[in-house]
């Protein structure tokens, strides 16, 4: 599969609670979900409240930012954008 049919969707402010399965459950419903990578902290590995959802197309990640963003998820206002590939990494 070629990596430009791909769509990255990033997400903020997510509740820290929530794990890998979470949110591919949660993402699911915007479409084919391919891999979900939470940040978490070198130190303490704790989530740092920010995921990237990888999806099989861009129109499921763009359709995905657009739905959540600025929606109360488990509490708290999330904050969705479509990932730019800022160059530093082989793989968002």
């Amino acid at each position: 599969m070629r990596p430009s049919l791909l769509g990255h969707c990033v997400c903020v402010k997510l509740a820290f609670s929530l794990t890998n399965n979470d949110l591919h459950k949660l993402f699911t419903k915007y479409g084919k979900v391919v891999k979900v990578t939470i940040v978490k902290d070198k130190d303490t590995r704790r989530s740092k409240g920010v995921a990237f959802v990888l999806f099989l197309d861009r129109e499921s990640a763009h359709n995905c930012a657009r739905t959540i963003n600025n929606k109360q998820l488990f509490g708290r206002t999330v904050k969705a954008s479509i990932a730019v590939d800022n160059g530093r990494a082989t793989e968002l």
